[in-house]
């Protein structure tokens, strides 16, 4: 009887015991599955807002792409624009100022007066262009066509004084002749390749170093 109590006894205790730890187990197991569910549920949600932030950031970085494309293109349409124009009003100049000192027109009277407007008027007009549009041009460039057109109005203005007055001697006013027409001939177009070989480059149809042989 008392080793059946014992026996009894023991068995009950092993029984509980098994269950206890079956029940550690059990515990244990939902314990770690909860963590593991929470766990993953989590780096769900930083890869999730991970992926929403690289989304913003792309959707930035290609805003800033567009943008920074864009003002290039616009700077560029806009430096083409300038150089253009550039280029057809000191055509305009070159041909007013060959038109006022040349040989055909030397006669004084309202003919030169005419030519000698004609000419003041398209450097008025270039001036007028280049002065806000200076920027557009390359600094050595845009120096140099400060100079020529600081130039043309010196010997314009020393033509007019010279030449059209009655009282020069045709020598002195022949030596005039001479130095605007050779600048008109010479120097002015000079200066005009140099902007159509910068236009050249900008369209990508020549290299810097045709800009040196035009020097």
């Amino acid at each position: 009887m008392i080793s059946d109590a014992v026996t009894g006894g023991l068995s009950g205790l092993i029984s509980g015991a098994f269950v206890g730890w079956l029940i550690q187990l059990w515990l244990g197991t939902r314990l770690k599955r909860s963590i593991e569910h929470e766990y993953q549920r989590r780096i769900e949600e930083i890869r999730s807002e991970s992926a929403r932030e690289l989304a913003k950031l792309n959707s930035a970085l290609q805003e800033t792409r567009d943008f920074k494309a864009t003002r290039l293109r616009l700077v560029f349409e806009r430096k083409i624009d300038a150089l253009c124009e550039g280029f057809g009003k000191l055509a305009k100049l070159e041909q007013r100022l060959g038109e006022y000192v040349s040989k055909s027109g030397n006669m004084r009277g309202p003919e030169r007066e005419a030519a000698r407007k004609d000419f003041a008027s398209a450097l008025q007009d270039f001036e007028n262009f280049f002065v806000p549009n200076r920027i557009f041009f390359p600094f050595s460039l845009a120096e140099e066509i400060t100079l020529v057109k600081n130039e043309m109005n010196r010997i314009a203005l020393k033509y007019a004084f010279l030449v059209e007055s009655k009282d020069t001697p045709p020598s002195q006013s022949g030596r005039v002749w001479d130095e605007a027409d050779d600048y008109a001939q010479k120097e002015l177009p000079k200066i005009r390749r140099k902007i159509e070989t910068e236009i050249r480059i900008e369209l990508g149809e020549a290299t810097a170093d045709i800009s040196i042989m035009d020097k």
